[in-house]
């Protein structure tokens, strides 16, 4: 094919500094998460919707880890974000065997939403409250527990 060309970019360094598109992925999130089993649009639409989701979630991922690197080590934000990431990290090896891949791509649109609130709150200092997959994370209540928001 004429005029088709890949860029080689391993270290995805050509990303990197550009403004994440937010209003993009809640968009595709919200519209993702309206879908059920009798609405559901085709399979290829589906699978086409968990991979781009799939891709935001690890450019927000990567975002996060951005802002925690320059946190002080002893940070409880960094930790609480740090766990977030974990999850979100655990969240994203998770293959859809098994899942139906309706509950499969909600799990992904999920994931975006939360992501996007743990990177809002994580830019509101130490007391700013770090949700994560649908919950929220309090710094003063470090202890593991968390509120479903």
């Amino acid at each position: 094919m004429a005029g088709v060309g890949f860029v080689e970019d391993p270290d995805g360094e050509l990303g990197r500094g550009l403004p994440l598109d937010r209003e993009v992925h809640l968009r595709r999130a919200a519209q993702v998460l309206a879908w059920s089993t009798p609405t559901a649009p085709p399979l290829e639409e589906i699978d086409l919707a968990a991979l781009e989701l799939t891709g935001h979630a690890r450019v927000i991922l990567e975002e996060l880890e951005a802002r925690v690197a320059v946190l002080p080590a002893e940070s409880e934000l960094g930790e609480l974000l740090a766990y977030g990431m974990a999850e979100a990290a655990r969240r994203l090896s998770v293959t859809s065997s098994g899942l139906g891949v309706l509950a499969y791509v909600h799990g992904r649109a999920r994931l975006v939403e939360g992501l996007h609130r743990s990177l809002e709150r994580s830019g509101g200092g130490e007391q700013a409250q770090v949700g994560t997959h649908g919950f929220s994370f309090a710094p003063e209540r470090a202890t593991g527990t968390c509120d479903p928001t």
